[in-house]
């Protein structure tokens, strides 16, 4: 509720009359009305400019600007002010504002652009001529490229036959252990990688009306992310030929989320424990 006076000089207010206090509280719900129009005790004075405002702590609905003056006072009593308080919003609306933020909570929890190791267990070796496994091989030169393995010269039985053949094993280097995360690989064995940089909302693009399915309220976001802060070996020739995600993850990377809304608002659906 907000009081307003005009002026040339800081308004005088008399004591409110019996009059003055069932208008008040008719028109305010029963507020605390006490003795004084400007001695209530939950209204302070602001001056801005020629204005005075006379404000407390309540808002009533924000729906429409209602000017009502008092006869004593030479107030004018704004009932229903469009604030920018109102501009703010909810944590439940669906906007791209908070569906920016529900998605961005998510990103936190990924360890950013991984490199997964193509081995179950460190050190692992490959055989030189295994057709089975070069794409096994070429992942382990590329990181051995990038100074995150180290390759040396062995051999190894082959899978098929007698003897011994040509192999590499590879090893981790000191530079390879601060970028390595255990079980960090988006893949189906999960197995260990290396990772660097951190996932960044860029834009909500769009997202459909939020619907009710199986007693939860969802919508489909399209948005664009980016990965910041990676080091330099992630940006090699060898890795972006050996790793699709690296090759695909340079500049704005389109993404699609459901978010579901729950009491505390928008929240991925990775997120969200029913």
């Amino acid at each position: 509720m907000l009081a307003v006076a005009i002026g040339r000089q800081q308004p005088r207010l008399p004591a409110c009359s019996r009059q003055d206090i069932l208008f008040l509280r008719q028109r305010f719900s029963g507020g605390d009305v006490s003795a004084s129009c400007i001695n209530l005790p939950h209204f302070r004075q602001i001056q801005v400019g020629a204005l005075y405002l006379l404000s407390d702590t309540t808002f009533l609905p924000l729906m429409e600007r209602n000017l009502v003056m008092s006869h004593r006072t030479n107030m004018f009593v704004v009932g229903t002010l469009s604030l920018a308080l109102a501009a703010c919003g909810s944590s439940k609306d669906p906007s791209k504002s908070n569906f920016s933020k529900a998605i961005q909570s998510f990103l936190d929890t990924q360890k950013g652009l991984c490199a997964a190791v193509p081995a179950r267990q460190m050190p692992f070796i490959l055989a030189n001529e295994d057709l089975l496994r070069q794409q096994e091989r070429k992942r382990a030169d590329a990181l051995t490229d990038a100074g995150l393995l180290n390759r040396s010269d062995t051999e190894t039985k082959p899978v098929f036959g007698n003897g011994m053949q040509p192999a590499g094993k590879y090893d981790l280097t000191e530079k390879g252990k601060k970028f390595l995360v255990a079980n960090a690989a988006d893949t189906v064995a999960s197995q260990d990688a290396f990772c660097t940089g951190k996932y960044t909302m860029v834009d909500v693009d769009n997202f459909t009306e939020p619907s009710d399915m199986m007693g939860v309220k969802l919508s489909e976001v399209n948005f664009r992310y980016k990965v910041q802060g990676a080091e330099d070996w992630a940006n090699s020739e060898a890795m972006r030929a050996s790793y699709r995600n690296f090759a695909e993850q340079t500049g704005d990377i389109k993404g699609r989320a459901t978010l579901v809304l729950t009491n505390d608002g928008w929240m991925h659906e990775r997120l969200f424990k029913r």
